[in-house]
Parts: structure tokens; sequence; C-alpha cells
């Protein structure tokens, strides 16, 4: 009999091998760096490291992987950021950073 809160095996699958990928991560982001790939400055976050403080309050993410994908997110943070206002919780429409091809909008 199957368990319901049981993870599918593309899933189960997928999460072992991020775990044994772990051990490499370090290398081949220097190997990346080493090539150019990698913003020096930036690598840090690669690793998980937030170069920017996280602003205060409700946060809506989104992210997209082109001008493209993220012009089309747009409306759905504008709904979203209206809800909370709605609801009453003060929010601030910003978007802090664009960035393409690994270059932050100024």
């Amino acid at each position: 009999m199957a368990r319901r809160d049981r993870l599918p095996l593309s899933l189960q699958v997928y999460q072992r091998a991020t775990r044994l990928a772990v051990p490499f991560a370090g290398a081949l982001l220097a190997m990346r760096l080493r090539r150019g790939k990698e913003d020096p400055e930036r690598i840090s976050e690669r690793r998980g490291v937030a170069t920017l403080e996280r602003p205060a309050g409700p946060l809506i993410w989104a992210h997209g992987a082109s001008v493209g994908e993220v012009l089309s997110l747009l409306p759905l943070v504008e709904r979203q950021a209206d809800r909370r206002h709605a609801a009453g919780h003060e929010i601030g429409k910003e978007i802090a950073a664009v960035e393409h091809r690994g270059q932050r909008a100024q």
C-alpha cells in the first residue's frame, strides 16, 4: 500500500543527486570563476550568501530568466502587492534589482 505523503520517485532521485553533488559545488564554482563565467564580486551569492540586506516587512520574490519573463511577472507581483495592501499590510512596490545575463541593472 502506497503512502500518500511519499515524494514522487523523480523528486526523490533529484534530492539524492543534489545531496551527492554538494561536495563538488565549491570546486565547480572555483573553476567557473577561473574561466570568467562568474563575477568575483558576486560569487558569494552563488553560495547562498546575500550581498544585500533584506528589506523590512513582507517580501514578494519573483524570478524570470529573461527580460520577457520578468515583464510577464510584473502584473502578478502588482496584484499580490495590491492584495496585501488591501488587507491592511503596509508595503512598498519596488524592484530592487533587475539582472540580465549576470549583469546587475543600475
